[in-house]
């Protein structure tokens, strides 16, 4: 499956690659026979090394071609490029984003509802948002790592919980009337968290 250059882990997928030119990066090539051995995949920046699906490519005009890649392609998640190559021609290369396929389910399988607010990850982080000696209701706790965020709103008790991978995350609050200074938050376990809020 993919989707906007996202691909499912360990999924089997069609790629349009292109457009071929010539070595003077003009004129489209048409009718080009590659090869597996011509279509190379590098997976988070490994050596580049031929596609496991055994198939070439398929003309489809205007010097795109249609490929092939199957499950052993695409079974790292990061990074993914596929490189392409025809003697006489110039060289062409796409980039690709690998995603674990529980979070590719979440996102995109039909009646996906998207991000969780809390997150998919295995770690547990109860976050609370006091004025140092309060908690606060209402504030807004943003998380981030990368193009991962979740934001959710304090509790009663100036509590939220969360869902996390181990990474550094980033925090960010906000509540009308208070100030927070962005802060890193190291998870590798079920954390606690607490922050303090200036009026």
């Amino acid at each position: 499956m993919l989707n906007n250059g996202i691909i499912r882990q360990s999924t089997p997928v069609t790629l349009l690659i292109g457009p071929f030119l010539d070595g003077d990066g003009t004129t489209v090539q048409d009718g080009l026979t590659l090869s597996q051995a011509d279509i190379e995949v590098s997976k988070e920046g490994s050596s580049p090394a031929p596609k496991n699906e055994p198939s070439g490519a398929t003309s489809v005009g205007d010097g795109l071609y249609t490929i092939e890649i199957d499950q052993y392609d695409t079974d790292t998640p990061g990074y993914l490029a596929v490189i392409a190559y025809v003697n006489g021609t110039i060289y062409v290369r796409h980039s690709y984003q690998v995603m674990e396929e529980a979070v590719f389910d979440a996102l995109y399988a039909p009646g996906a509802s998207g991000w969780p607010s809390t997150g998919l990850g295995a770690r547990t982080a109860v976050v609370t948002v006091d004025d140092g000696s309060s908690p606060l209701q209402n504030a807004q706790v943003r998380l981030q790592n990368g193009p991962e965020i979740y934001i959710l709103t304090t509790n009663a008790l100036g509590q939220v919980t969360y869902n996390l991978d181990d990474a550094t995350w980033s925090v960010a609050i906000t509540k009308p009337g208070y100030s927070f200074d962005e802060v890193a938050l190291v998870v590798d376990g079920d954390i606690n968290p607490t922050y303090s809020m200036t009026p």
